[in-house]
């Protein structure tokens, strides 16, 4: 094999006298011959041949290519056979006998090539800049291949299929239904393509047996033109992984998976699977078993419920209630009287409930709450109860018991949470009805992957409550794709807004948006009841300005950025990014003092007297930025 291998000059060939009757192994015969345009095959004989793996590949300035007269029967490896030939663009293989091949992977696909001087060799593209790099560059790079008649394919004894047509972006459609795919058990990639208005328009794939595939990852992974792909006639007997298999097919508007039941398929190989799906311009009706519908809600397959429609024909109806209301301490304060907070769910049927699933995103919510510094410290001050709610079915509804609603739209064309408050106070009222309602916190943690979440503080129902952040607050938390987005989405809702009361850090980015003077008024309203102690009214003494002056903060990123509370001018606020900016990260001072200072008033009575240097030398030795960073 290797020939001809990386003759990078190579114009033409006079191949007329060379005789290959007895050639077995034509592998990388022509591979990278870069400037090679035009090959006269007609005197080859191929009927010995077993391997062709690469034979053409990297040849990016071939226009055509005649291999009709080809002899293939023997042939067993057709890997990557014409990988980059990346002009040609009709390719006729009717006279192709395929009967012994087995892996026909990167067969007609293109992407970046060493050889060819567009990636560095032994480079690992493994940072975040190196990838988007690598991801503009491959999409820039892909086959002109607009006609591919396959319709001669023996695939019986193929094995590999893996990265087959990866960027054959110009080929609007195929005709499989002659492949014979019952002993392929790699398919990753097959139909891959990450070129912006390009992609498969139709897919046929009806006709696939693929009870022995174990691999689909991003097996159609960028096929932004594809509105319908229907895969009843997959079996998953085999199937282990489907990462990022439909990612990026923003288009589709139906997905019909009903007859997979991905039984083999650990949560983690779930990972960006249904990515995008249906983000633009229509939601995608994804037509799924219930079981499976579970299981994906546990995974990170990043299915957004904001863009999706969930056709479920066999989906379950609660009928056992019996927990409804029932009431389990998570965690008992062991110091103190206790502060208490209370978790419920929403979307949780009487299944999830039995499996633990509810629990489980209750425990993971309160783990957020305590992830963070200073309520780490803090913790064993704190009663922590959950209380069941059974909800009708596992899929996300505003006529679930707690009304959880996302319906609605933000200002800025966001998504608008809503919920009854009073019904989670009832709820919560289970836990212990003589709470000091100004005191407490409640979550819903709401069985859906919708992203962000909303907290909904109320004024102290007794006057005189002080400035440390009294009022009953109800925070709505998405669990999303598991337990890191609950954590963090916890930590910002309940922790930040709910408890302490925090304001937002950002600002939406939309044109002339000023804070009314009604709005204002309230906003002074609350910062009257310790409120808001993380931003600062433009015109009005920098609350932080302490930090920004003590060189023992100089390194916790403390300034007056503009920007906060929502509004991109009429608020600053004390960081470039954090837990109240971007849910990620960690609180900063103003937020970790307001924390402090209403921990310490309810557990030693509003009395207490803050001392700003006590705090100074507690935060100091229990605040570190790098550990919170390896989060």
């Amino acid at each position: 094999g290797g020939m001809f291998r990386e003759c990078l000059s190579l114009e033409e060939v006079n191949l007329s006298a060379l005789k290959t009757s007895r050639c077995v192994d034509m592998g990388q015969m022509f591979f990278a011959c870069k400037s090679l345009k035009n090959i006269d095959l007609k005197s080859f004989d191929t009927s010995s041949c077993t391997y062709m793996g690469d034979m053409f590949a990297d040849c990016i300035s071939l226009t055509s290519l005649d291999v009709s007269n080809f002899n293939t029967s023997q042939v067993t490896n057709m890997s990557n056979m014409f990988h980059n030939c990346r002009k040609l663009k009709s390719l006729d293989l009717s006279s192709f006998d395929t009967s012994n091949v087995t892996t026909m992977s990167g067969m007609f696909s293109a992407e970046p090539s060493m050889y060819l001087g567009e990636v560095e060799e032994g480079h690992i593209y493994d940072s975040l800049e190196d990838q988007k790099w690598m991801l503009e560059l491959q999409s820039k790079l892909f086959m002109e291949l607009e006609n591919l008649n396959l319709s001669s394919f023996n695939t019986s004894n193929v094995e590999n299929m893996n990265a087959m047509f990866l960027q054959c972006i110009k080929l609007k459609t195929i005709d499989l239904s002659n492949f014979d795919t019952s002993k392929v058990k790699n398919m990753s990639m097959m139909f891959l393509t990450n070129t912006e208005g390009y992609g498969w328009e139709k897919l046929d794939v009806s006709s696939f047996n693929t009870e022995k595939v174990e691999d689909m990852r991003g097996m159609f992974f960028g096929n932004l033109k594809l509105k319908e792909l229907d895969l009843t006639s997959f079996r998953t007997n085999s199937l282990t992984d489907v990462i990022t298999m439909v990612n990026g097919c923003d288009n589709l508007e139906k997905l019909d998976i009903s007859t997979m039941d991905f039984e083999n398929v650990p949560l983690n190989n779930f990972d960006c699977m249904l990515q995008t799906v249906g983000r633009n311009p229509n939601k995608c009706e994804i037509k799924v078993t219930d079981k499976v519908h579970r299981k994906l809600q546990r995974s990170n397959c990043a299915a957004n419920d904001r863009d999706i429609i969930w056709n479920i024909p066999d989906l379950h109806i609660s009928t056992d209630y019996s927990k409804d209301g029932t009431v389990k301490q998570l965690q008992k304060a062991t110091k103190g009287k206790g502060i208490n907070l209370v978790f419920m769910g929403d979307g949780y049927s009487d299944i999830s409930i039995e499996k633990g699933y509810y629990e489980e995103d209750m425990t993971s919510g309160m783990e957020g709450f305590f992830m963070q510094h200073p309520y780490k410290y803090y913790r064993e001050y704190f009663n922590v109860y959950m209380v069941y709610v059974v909800s009708k079915t596992d899929v996300q509804s505003k006529d679930h018991t707690l009304k959880v609603d996302f319906s609605g739209r933000t200002i800025n064309g966001d998504i608008f949470i809503d919920g009854d408050a009073d019904m989670a106070r009832d709820y919560a009222k289970k836990a212990n009805a003589d709470f000091n309602w100004d005191e407490v916190v409640v979550a819903v943690i709401s069985n859906t992957s919708y992203g962000g979440g909303v907290c909904f503080s109320f004024s102290p129902e007794m006057n005189g409550q002080g400035d440390y952040g009294q009022g009953f607050s109800v925070a709505y938390v998405p669990r999303g794709f598991g337990d890191v987005h609950i954590q963090y989405v916890t930590a910002h809702e309940m922790a930040g807004h709910g408890f302490a009361k925090l304001a937002d850090e950002y600002a939406y980015d939309i044109p002339d948006y000023f804070i009314s003077n009604a709005e204002k008024e309230g906003f002074r309203q609350s910062e009257s009841l310790g409120w808001y102690k993380n931003v600062t009214l433009k015109g009005d003494p920098i609350k932080w300005q302490k930090y920004m002056d003590d060189s023992r903060y100089s390194a916790q990123d403390l300034d007056k950025y503009q920007g906060g509370y929502t509004y991109p001018e009429d608020f600053y606020s004390p960081s470039f990014s954090g837990i109240m900016k971007t849910t990620s990260g960690y609180f900063n001072a103003p937020s970790r003092e307001a924390i402090y200072y209403r921990i310490n008033k309810l557990i030693n009575g509003p009395d207490w007297k803050y001392d700003h240097e006590k705090f100074v030398e507690f935060d100091l030795a229990n605040f570190f930025i790098p550990n919170l960073l390896d989060q």
